[in-house]
């Protein structure tokens, strides 16, 4: 089970009257700032950019997922950017919810794929820990969901509209 964190230490203090108040409410140990767990997609894929026209790509890093809903693609205005040619400029969105992760391809050109199986175009399919994700290339845009204990908080990215629609659960290709 994975623990969860407080929103108020996800996204930010909330606002506060006076200076009163806020010291009065600031967390009494250091700890407070602190999630007991993290959930991280760590990118996992060998970097090979024979594929490519112009093999001067950076590599994507870690992305630390916290409650909210992210749309992730290769350059602005996505809240979640992969810089790789081969990811869409609007590629898929990420819901993380009460620890729950969920993939949704926004009908990327490159696909989305979960442990090696299509996720149909704006259909949604779960990420459990271990799972593989790719956006559209294995070699520059593979991850794995791992839960890292103690990870420190750090600043959120902003959540698109909780608004937006995003497709069922249902939406994995089955390619048996």
């Amino acid at each position: 089970m994975l623990a969860s964190c407080s929103s108020s230490v996800l996204r930010g203090a909330a606002p506060f009257t006076s200076h009163r108040a806020a010291r009065a409410r600031r967390p009494r140990s250091r700890a407070a700032s602190w999630c007991t767990n993290q959930l991280v997609l760590v990118p996992t894929g060998d970097g090979t950019t024979d594929h490519l026209d112009d093999g001067n790509v950076p590599l994507p890093g870690e992305i630390l997922l916290k409650e909210g809903l992210y749309e992730l693609g290769r350059e602005e205005p996505a809240d979640v950017m992969v810089p790789v040619p081969t990811v869409s400029t609007r590629h898929a969105m990420l819901r993380v919810e009460s620890g729950n992760v969920t993939v949704t391809d926004l009908d990327s050109t490159n696909g989305t794929y979960v442990d090696e199986r299509e996720v149909n175009p704006l259909r949604s399919a779960k990420l459990k820990v271990g799972s593989e994700v790719v956006f559209g290339d294995k070699y520059l845009a593979k991850f794995q969901l791992v839960d890292r204990p103690d990870a420190p908080v750090t600043a959120p990215v902003t959540p698109a509209s909780a608004d937006a629609k995003v497709g069922d659960e249902a939406g994995v290709a089955d390619t048996e």
